[in-house]
């Protein structure tokens, strides 16, 4: 998306109808301001929120934060790009060119969002469903948590159906291998930050993940094994960043970089993501692709049994916080999938072990 200093000005301009004049803020309250914008760092507002679980009255005092603290940045970035064109300086032009593009999304993007933080009083089915498998008091307990709106499911809305593939041509080269295994699989980031094996078997790819969320008592996954077909999608993602020079027999073991933090991965792939598909990549996260390989699988017809066990999930009830079959661009390339222990389906109380194939 081009952003010229017109269009700039008026993003700033459309964001300061909500600001509070400076001369009207107590520097009490611009000290806060401040304080509140560094806890941001790179996410917006709803994004810090939502992961935080805050109240809406919360979600707006950051935002006013953020607005105030982003309009100011951008005023100066468009300040900058003139001094530089007066100047006639082109890097300093190009520096400050592309330093008001960012701001000014970043601002657009926090003026855009709205923030949803609400609690959806469980049905009388699933409530009964919970308490048959957990028991009354555990049931009910477990029905009045405060569950966070699907966020990252919305983000996917719209999106071409080749955007990952946009993503990893941006992503820096040093996480090209985390990225792939990461949109093939839609693992967790603990997951590749411990580090998955990618072996190429005649047709197919394969990837074994051990479980982050495994404890050592027969709860969760220990590992799950994914197979891809290697002419799909997900499998010349898996073969061309992982398997190219490697001979098929010898697996390939892939993680985030040697003394690279899974912050700094995880951050890396937001700015790919905002680089790639430009505003719309302002919401994008690495559990964006997470989310879409949930819908993926959803749309292409997989058993619950089966996604359960391709997402490291323990019960068939988690994936309905993963994705939408609606959402769902194909090329998922899955043909089998296998996990250590066995996937719990609360609404039939029954247990289902690991399928045979693999």
């Amino acid at each position: 998306m081009a952003i010229n200093q017109e269009e700039a000005r008026r993003i700033m301009k459309e964001c300061s109808r909500e600001l509070t004049a400076e001369d009207e803020l107590s520097d009490k309250s611009l000290a806060k301001y401040e304080k509140q914008v560094e806890r941001l760092g790179d996410n917006t507002p709803r994004e810090y929120c939502e992961a935080k679980g805050t109240t809406r009255g919360t979600y707006y005092m950051y935002r006013a934060a953020a607005l105030h603290h982003y309009s100011d940045k951008l005023r100066e970035a468009i300040n900058e790009v003139g001094k530089a064109r007066r100047a006639k300086d082109q890097e300093w032009a190009s520096k400050a060119r592309e330093e008001m593009k960012e701001t000014a999304l970043h601002l657009q993007a926090i003026h855009d969002e709205q923030y949803e933080q609400t609690v959806r009083p469980p049905s009388r089915q699933r409530l009964q469903q919970l308490q048959a498998h957990h028991g009354d008091e555990r049931g009910l307990e477990i029905a009045s948590r405060r569950q966070k709106r699907h966020g990252k499911r919305k983000s996917l809305a719209g999106l071409p159906e080749d955007w990952m593939i946009k993503v990893q041509r941006v992503v820096p080269e040093k996480y090209q291998q985390a990225t792939a295994v990461l949109q093939a699989t839609g693992l967790r980031p603990s997951e590749i930050e411990r580090g998955v094996l990618v072996m190429g078997e005649e047709d197919q790819v394969v990837v074994k993940i051990w479980g982050s969320k495994y404890d050592h008592k027969d709860k969760g996954h220990e590992y799950r094994i994914l197979a891809f077909d290697r002419e799909s999608a997900a499998g010349q993602l898996l073969d061309q960043h992982t398997l190219v020079g490697h001979p098929d027999e010898n697996p390939v073991r892939v993680s985030t970089p040697e003394n690279v933090s899974l912050d700094a991965f995880t951050k890396a792939y937001k700015r790919a993501c905002e680089k790639a598909l430009g505003f719309r990549g302002r919401k994008m996260s690495v559990y964006s692709a997470r989310h879409q390989v949930g819908s993926n699988l959803k749309a292409e017809g997989w058993d619950h049994d089966d996604i359960a066990r391709a997402m490291g999930h323990q019960s068939t009830e988690s994936q309905a916080h993963y994705g939408s079959n609606k959402q769902g661009k194909g090329g998922s390339g899955l043909v089998a999938v296998d996990a250590s222990g066995p996937v719990r389906t609360p609404e039939k109380n029954i247990e289902s072990g690991p399928r045979p194939g693999l």
